[in-house]
């Protein structure tokens, strides 16, 4: 089985957008629910709900973490994990998955924070989301500093399009790049600036 593609991010930073190219490309997700908020994101459901959920119950670095994450995944290929989570418990995914590609989106703090405030189910305290998008991105440092294989992602860029972009995180996976899947997906206007 292949080690994980792990996207570590904040939320809203481009994250669905980058999982669901990968998928289109041949990363497995498994069962994921679509957000139930409307207009937010595009219908696809990008974060598995069974790793999700294991992931939100794990303290430390389990000395079965490996064997219970691959008890999930029913893929023998690609196959990619998208959520905060993977940033919160880090050290058990570096200690267990050395190989693992790690894939951190970059996005302006403040983009992300506008971005939240026009998410229907997140329109709470401004002031708190920052602090969270802060310590999210001081954790993608740390991950950035720490992991054996890391790439950057200007989502913006990718928003706008740009093929080059797209095909430089498709080939770090380890995916072939397809362009007529990444511009049916990738369509300028269909993200939030």
């Amino acid at each position: 089985m292949n080690e994980p593609i792990l996207i570590a991010s904040p939320t809203r930073s481009g994250t669905t957008m980058v999982a669901w190219l990968l998928h289109l490309h041949g990363a497995w997700i498994g069962e994921a629910k679509v957000t139930k908020a409307k207009g937010s994101n595009p219908a696809v459901g990008t974060e598995n709900v069974a790793i999700k959920t294991y992931l939100r119950s794990v303290s430390g670095v389990p000395d079965d973490f490996r064997k219970r994450i691959l008890s999930l995944v029913d893929n023998d290929g690609p196959w990619l994990v998208k959520t905060a989570q993977n940033l919160l418990k880090m050290d058990a995914w570096l200690k267990h998955f050395p190989e693992a590609r790690w894939v951190l989106t970059n996005r302006s703090t403040e983009d992300i924070i506008a971005s939240t405030m026009r998410h229907p189910g997140m329109t709470d305290d401004p002031d708190r989301r920052r602090k969270i998008v802060e310590q999210h991105k001081h954790l993608q440092q740390r991950v950035a500093y720490r992991a054996n294989h890391v790439h950057w992602v200007d989502v913006d860029a990718l928003a706008s399009a740009d093929e080059s972009v797209g095909r430089a995180l498709i080939e770090f996976c380890g995916l072939g790049f397809d362009p007529n899947k990444f511009h049916n997906w990738i369509q300028p206007g269909r993200w939030h600036k």
